[in-house]
């Protein structure tokens, strides 16, 4: 998997994915999740990731010159099963930690809570 490029808004990352993705080439957006919540994260940017490294010289021409014809496309069943397996890989860490996250989350809110209280009542 290659980096294409960084985005400064999710839109422009979904649409040049949009693109690629109509010509075969399988994509992923990295970031998202953090980039909503960027205030916290301190994430700027997402990614846009060409899942195959055969297709990256494909996808940086597609981006130079809208109707370059990709040699190495993929059909579309092909890209929803490279997708859903990459999506697996990259969120079922994720999701068995969420639980501890959200945790983290309550405590750390709680603590600044009682510090707030503690400050006022000073």
């Amino acid at each position: 998997m290659k980096l294409l490029q960084n985005f400064s808004t999710i839109e422009e990352a979904k649409d040049l994915a949009a693109t690629l993705l109509r010509n075969g080439i399988g994509v992923h957006i990295s970031g998202i999740h953090g980039f909503q919540h960027r205030n916290f994260t301190g994430t700027l940017s997402v990614g846009l990731w060409i899942i195959l490294d055969a297709q990256f010289e494909g996808a940086v021409e597609l981006t130079r010159n809208p109707n370059h014809y990709v040699q190495e496309k993929l059909p579309e069943s092909e890209l929803i099963k490279l997708n859903r397996a990459i999506e697996e890989e990259l969120l079922l860490p994720v999701m068995k930690d969420s639980s501890k996250n959200k945790a983290i989350a309550f405590l750390i809110l709680l603590v600044m809570v009682i510090f707030i209280l503690f400050m006022i009542k000073r």
